[in-house]
């Protein structure tokens, strides 16, 4: 009798529903390994971009500690100007201060020469005014 049930068709059956079991199975297996191996390379690719991250945001630390030094060296730099700056604008300020002090002081002397002058020539300068004013006056008309 085992010899007919390998014949039978309830035993065919289910040798044919375990062979599609089996299929199905490695079909799964399949589907999964598809799975793994995509997600395998998701997480490479992310391990990727986190470590091109890592990398720019070293790059940029050091940017930023570049930027930093250079910045400390140009405060420091300009610190030590700002006396030197203060001192020339103070000398340039000086300087047209005292050249418009002597131009005035020049003007001011000038002008009170001038009238020293004219108060002491006043009176040949009358003078001079009335002969001329005389000579006019008898000057004859031809």
């Amino acid at each position: 009798m085992a010899e007919h049930c390998d014949d039978c068709i309830e035993v065919q059956k289910l040798k044919f529903q375990i062979e599609g079991l089996d299929i199905s199975l490695q079909k799964n297996k399949v589907c999964i390994e598809g799975i793994k191996t995509q997600q395998e390379a998701r997480d490479i690719e992310h391990e990727a971009m986190i470590q091109n991250l890592s990398t720019r945001m070293d790059s940029m630390e050091q940017k930023f500690d570049e930027l930093k030094k250079e910045v400390k060296t140009d405060i420091a730099s300009i610190k030590e100007e700002i006396p030197s700056l203060f001192k020339n604008a103070v000398n340039d300020l000086m300087a047209r201060m005292f050249k418009y002090i002597v131009f005035g002081v020049a003007t001011v002397i000038g002008f009170l020469i001038l009238v020293v002058v004219l108060a002491f020539t006043r009176p040949y300068i009358v003078d001079s005014l009335k002969e001329l004013t005389t000579k006019v006056e008898q000057a004859e008309i031809k």
